[in-house]
Parts: C-alpha cells; structure tokens; sequence
C-alpha cells in the first residue's frame, strides 16, 4: 500500500512534468490552421512572430482589426501574426473554420489562423506551453483571458508578453516589433 504523502509526491511530480513544454523550441511546434492545414512553425525562422489567443463573443474582438492593420504595416519586414482561437474562457462558440471565416470577412484579416485550441490547463496546446514557459515577464504563469500577446524574435525566443488590454497597434507593442526586425 502506497502512503498518502508518497501519492502527493507522484502526483505533483506527475502535475510538473506533464506541464512542461514538449517543444524543444519555438520551431519544433506544429499545429494546423483553421482549415486543417499544417503549420509548422519552422518555417517562421527570421520572421518576428505575434502570437494571440482569440475569441469572437469577446469584448477585446475588435483587436482583430487591430491585428489586421499590424500586420499589413510589418509584414513585407519579415513579420507576421498568429491568431490561435480558443474557447477556453467560454467565449468561442463558433468551430475552426467559422472563426477563420469571421476573421477574414469582418477584420479583412490576412493573417493566420489556427484551429481552435485550449490555451490553459491541463488540455493547454503545445504552442501556448512554450509561450508562457518562456515568457520573460509572468514565467510559467497561464494567460489570463483572450487577447493575450507574445511576440517571438526572428531567432525563436519568447521577447515580450503583453496583457488583453493593451491593443496590438499600441506604441508599447510597435516599439518590440520594430526592435525585433532590426
């Protein structure tokens, strides 16, 4: 018979361990866009990566255009935006493909989409548990609602996370990009 403080153990090892990251880098992650076609992250070497977790039933959806005039500023200068949606926070009804859809109608938005994904907890995808894993400001710390940011340098490395409301064409969010296209 196993002790309680022994199951304890196991299981907060267990807990630790199935939390950590399994990429062994930003360009090992793959996963699919909202169509089903595969992303992988590889081919973003040398490009300055925005990543954003998204919901449509959101009060910070309207970032969305937001995103789509960033992205159209910076993306001949080696940048680009992932939009990850997730019901996690229970404001996305809508399945992968509707959500893609309402991006490209309504924001005009000509950036990617992914599946829709968990981006907390136990069910976190593996993008988001190399994002808050290596994040330099709230280390380890899941996103706390939608709209959440993390840029990644052309090099692959987690440069900034920024909350939901601060918007994506804010002076604060430029500033990191313009440094991380340098």
């Amino acid at each position: 018979m196993i002790s309680s403080s022994i199951k304890k153990l196991f299981l907060a090892t267990f807990l630790s361990v199935s939390s950590c990251s399994l990429a062994g880098s930003f360009y090992d992650i793959k996963m699919k866009d909202f169509r089903g076609k595969e992303l992988d992250f590889s081919k973003f070497k040398g490009k300055s990566v925005l990543l954003v977790n998204i919901a449509s039933g959101c009060g910070y959806t309207p970032q969305l255009g937001d995103m789509a005039s960033l992205h159209e500023k910076y993306k001949d200068k080696g940048f680009l935006i992932v939009a990850v949606p997730s019901n996690s926070f229970n404001q996305e009804k809508l399945d992968s493909v509707k959500v893609g859809e309402f991006c490209e109608l309504k924001y005009k938005s000509k950036y990617l989409v992914t599946e829709k994904s968990e981006v907390i907890g136990d069910k976190k995808i593996e993008l988001f548990q190399f994002l808050v894993a290596n994040a330099p400001s709230d280390k380890g710390k899941d996103v706390s609602w939608n709209f959440n940011k993390f840029l990644v340098s052309k090099n692959g490395t987690v440069l900034a996370r920024f909350p939901s409301d601060v918007s994506p064409t804010s002076k604060e969010i430029t500033q990191w990009i313009e440094k991380s296209l340098k």
